[in-house]
């Protein structure tokens, strides 16, 4: 991992900290993530970029911020959105009602 990979890692889990989430036993999850980007070329084609990686390492660094472990994710939604002028990501956690 590199420098730069490592730096973000350590504001994403600074940003994280500051948000109280607990969770107990037996709870799931729901985490859906919006990553905003510019996903196109300038000739209108898509940008060949690894999502899933960009998830792990989002899942990743909020959960540990947070000190919550993510095996209680049930479900994940990631979505691409958009974006010409920054780059950002937005992370929202939700309990699952049981039986979901």
């Amino acid at each position: 991992m590199n420098k730069e990979a490592r730096m973000l890692i350590g504001e994403i889990e600074e940003i994280s900290k500051k948000f109280k989430f607990e969770v107990v036993e037996g709870q799931r999850l729901k985490v859906t993530c919006a990553v905003y980007e510019n996903w196109f070329f300038k000739n209108g084609t898509m940008v060949k970029k690894d999502v899933a990686n960009r998830e792990k390492f989002l899942i990743d660094s909020v959960f540990k911020g947070l000190e919550i472990d993510d095996r209680f994710i049930w479900e994940i939604i990631f979505k691409k959105v958009q974006s010409e002028t920054e780059e950002k990501a937005e992370v929202y956690i939700e309990v699952l009602a049981d039986g979901v």
